[in-house]
């Protein structure tokens, strides 16, 4: 039973560690975007996405850091608010 214990103050004391940021956020909807379009990697789109996405998407998301997890709202023109929960490097729509 101490060992259950253990690993698991181990475990809650690490977690903040996966706590995923911003910038891992972005990135996230950035590669979700470019698969959503079908762009091919080198091409023409690809590269104005790549260029132009990051800024964009950074002033469209916001995060709310909870410590051992985040809230993301992504607001989008003409859209409603999409929410996620990331933990462990995961992001889940919510």
């Amino acid at each position: 039973m101490k060992k259950i214990v253990a690993v698991a103050l181990v475990l809650v004391a690490l977690m903040p560690s996966f706590n995923p940021g911003k910038q891992e956020f972005d990135t996230f909807i950035l590669v979700h975007v470019k698969k959503n379009l079908h762009l091919e990697k080198g091409a023409f789109g690809d590269q104005v996405v790549s260029f132009l996405g990051p800024a964009l998407i950074d002033q469209m998301s916001s995060r709310k850091d909870c410590f051992f997890f985040s809230f993301y709202t992504l607001r989008l023109p003409r859209h409603p608010p999409r929410y996620f929960l990331g933990f462990l490097h995961i992001f889940l729509p919510v």
